[in-house]
């Protein structure tokens, strides 16, 4: 994380004006220090965002082509010092990135069947919004089709107090293929 001081250095962003203006295009928000509530923070993809708002409103001179942009070199007015604390900033904020990731379970594959079917669904039948998805049917019109009873389904009061879970019975599930398909085909 970088401070908006750090950040306009490291970008070369000095001119208030110039900072404002690339913040407000780019269109970031800064995360706001834990310890400290007045302190604003940039991550290191809010540094690339800046970057490359930069560099679409004020491309680089002839002069500065050559000049990498990642890190300010020696020299120009920032210490090793300050480039080592960002690079180890940035390589903890990508470990603590990989913990996240690996410490994330799978998400679940949303053809695989509810774990379990209630007692009064038959087998095989599949709700009908994850159906409607799979079989690449709009969800309003399957669900149209089961209210006027074109499609077989089995509405059952669901856990949410006043709502209806549609449930599509294999049956309905060919219904609504024929049907889709019949309508792609005129």
């Amino acid at each position: 994380m970088h401070t908006y001081t750090e950040a306009a250095t490291v970008l070369g962003l000095t001119n208030h004006r110039k900072w404002r203006k690339c913040l407000t295009v780019a269109g970031l928000l800064p995360t706001i220090s834990a310890g400290d509530k007045r302190r604003k923070l940039l991550t290191d993809d809010d540094l690339d965002a800046l970057r490359r708002t930069r560099d679409t409103l004020w491309p680089p001179t002839s002069h500065s082509a050559g000049q990498q942009h990642a890190l300010p070199v020696h020299g120009e007015g920032v210490s090793l010092a300050a480039r080592m604390a960002t690079l180890e900033r940035r390589i903890a904020a990508l470990e603590a990135q990989m913990v996240r990731r690996v410490a994330t379970p799978p998400a679940p594959d949303p053809r695989a069947p509810p774990p379990s079917l209630p007692s009064d669904v038959p087998d095989g039948a599949q709700q009908l919004g994850p159906f409607a998805t799979l079989a690449g049917i709009p969800e309003t019109t399957l669900r149209r089709w089961v209210e006027r009873g074109e499609v077989e389904a089995v509405n059952r009061p669901s856990a949410k107090p006043g709502q209806t879970e549609r449930w599509v019975t294999p049956t309905g599930q060919q219904q609504a293929r024929e049907r889709a398909a019949a309508r792609r085909g005129a």
